[in-house]
């Protein structure tokens, strides 16, 4: 099983050096963005138990490791067909290491029924017609859900709720408008790498932060 796991890894590997060749050499910070992303996802499948390399979880996984790692929003757009490929790698491994199904053959039953009287054949003769028919069911179901529906994204939910939602355009405005003006030199705050001092430009009872500013602040909390 591992050997298949191995092969299955391999091919995702060569199809990405394919894709990544095609990324024309003056977008050298486009191809080295994703040759790391080929390096988070096949992390994500060789790990054990294998992750699923959904956008959320290689974003975040990718921030950790390296400064210029594509946000998620990218992953999405500039290098879905990379991450397109090693998911359908992580559903490929998920699908060579479920747990098969049990053959029904003699092994299950014996191979002869001559030694069981004419009620315990007949019993036997349906139990194997009925596994057999469930056996054929599950592989039905099997090919269907394989082929229709796409690989389990509870992890994917499960980040996307842990991960705080974005402020709201107009609030991100106010705020960064706010920001902008603590590198003024006339303003009453200034941003220094200490942190935020009050200028000699200030005075008893004036208003630094503006209540637009300090509703936008408190809904972060």
């Amino acid at each position: 099983m591992s050997k298949k796991v191995d092969d299955i890894v391999r091919e995702a590997e060569a199809r990405s050096r394919d894709l990544i060749g095609e990324i024309d050499e003056s977008r050298g910070a486009h191809r080295a963005n994703a040759e790391l992303v080929v390096a988070v996802c096949k992390e994500f499948l060789t790990a054990k138990p294998v992750q699923e390399p959904s956008a959320i979880r290689v974003a975040e996984a990718g921030a950790v490791r390296y400064p210029s790692f594509p946000a998620k929003q990218s992953l999405k757009n500039r290098y879905r067909d990379l991450l397109r490929i090693w998911r359908g790698a992580y559903e490929a491994i998920v699908s060579v290491t479920a747990p098969k199904a049990l053959k029904v053959s003699d092994e299950v039953f014996g191979s002869t029924l001559e030694h069981l009287d004419s009620s315990s054949k007949a019993l036997v003769q349906t139990l194997r017609q009925t596994l057999e028919e469930l056996r054929s069911d599950n592989n039905r179901l099997k090919s269907i859900i394989l082929k229709e529906i796409p690989a389990p994204r509870r992890e994917d939910e499960m980040v996307a709720a842990a991960t705080p939602a974005l402020l709201p355009l107009q609030s991100s405005s106010v705020l960064k408008k706010w920001m902008d003006g603590l590198n003024s030199n006339d303003g009453p705050l200034k941003l220094e790498p200490a942190g935020v001092r009050v200028t000699n430009k200030s005075f008893p009872g004036r208003v630094v932060i503006p209540p637009e500013v300090v509703e936008v602040l408190k809904s972060l909390c």
